[in-house]
């Protein structure tokens, strides 16, 4: 496998790895791509974007506790990140975290634009955890 090296087309390295890692995940090949990320983040350990979605990689590669430490790091970096409280939030709630899902999902959505694509989603998750979990 080649290894991205210096600039292309005006891409910083870690930026070159971490599309080459969305590249991966969208085939399917969430290993490579989590490597990928590893190596942007390794590069570049302030890319938000890289932590994030090493998350969704390590998720679905079944560490959650990982996943959950990544999307922690990505809100370190960015405290604004949509994407990185939704998916703590949503990993929690699948893990039975209630207490530590909500906040996430409220966060989500407080800080989203109004179109946010998942917007419809966080707010029948936050819904239907407050019904079950007063």
């Amino acid at each position: 496998m080649l290894e991205p090296t210096g600039y292309a087309f005006g891409t910083k390295l870690p930026d070159a790895f971490f599309n080459r890692g969305n590249v991966r995940a969208a085939k399917g090949d969430m290993p490579g791509a989590a490597a990928d990320y590893t190596r942007a983040i390794e590069l570049d350990p302030g890319h938000a974007e890289a932590h994030c979605n090493r998350g969704n990689a390590r998720s679905r590669l079944g560490d959650p506790d990982a996943a959950i430490a990544d999307y922690s790091r990505a809100i370190e970096l960015d405290g604004k990140y949509v994407d990185a409280y939704y998916n703590r939030g949503s990993l929690r709630l699948s893990r039975g975290q209630a207490a530590l899902a909500v906040p996430d999902l409220e966060a989500a959505l407080r800080l989203a634009a109004p179109d946010w694509s998942l917007r419809e989603r966080a707010e029948a998750l936050l819904r239907d955890t407050r019904a079950s979990h007063p």
